[in-house]
């Protein structure tokens, strides 16, 4: 099946999930036309441009490569978003917290690690016990997930 009908048909059926949770709640969903078209605009270009190369770059590029790459769109928006709006980016969100990590004790983990010759480092170390996880899976489960 080409990427865009895949897309298409995900995106399909998460509308519908949204338009039955927005009814259940009672959710007005009455916009002008321009907004609509905002809105829809919006989603195309955010989401629905990027799954479609997202579904052609793993035919080209190993798909972990790929899954770290698009994890990190939401930094790239972040980074953008800071520097044509001037906007912060998390300061209003709370410090601390378990899956906190200063980003000097994350640089001195890896240095430590580079400098011991270590060739995996774990930083936050959570991420250990995660990939262990992960790592752990019988095989039959793990190839039929894309990670």
């Amino acid at each position: 099946m080409p990427p865009e009908v895949s897309v298409f048909y995900r995106y399909l059926l998460a509308s519908a999930l949204l338009f039955a949770f927005c009814a259940a709640r009672g959710l007005p969903l009455r916009y002008r036309l321009r907004e609509h078209l905002w809105l829809a605009a919006l989603g195309v270009a955010m989401f629905g441009v990027s799954y479609v190369l997202v579904y052609y770059a793993e035919v080209y590029v190993v798909s972990g490569l790929v899954a770290v790459g698009y994890s990190a769109s939401p930094l790239f928006g972040m980074l953008g978003q800071r520097m044509c709006f001037g906007t912060p980016m998390t300061d209003h969100l709370p410090k601390g917290g378990p899956l906190w990590a200063r980003p000097e004790a994350v640089a001195q983990r890896i240095r430590k690690a580079a400098d011991g010759k270590a060739p995996v480092v774990y930083v936050p170390g959570f991420w250990r016990l995660i990939l262990l996880v992960i790592r752990l899976l019988p095989a039959s489960i793990f190839h039929r997930r894309p990670l």
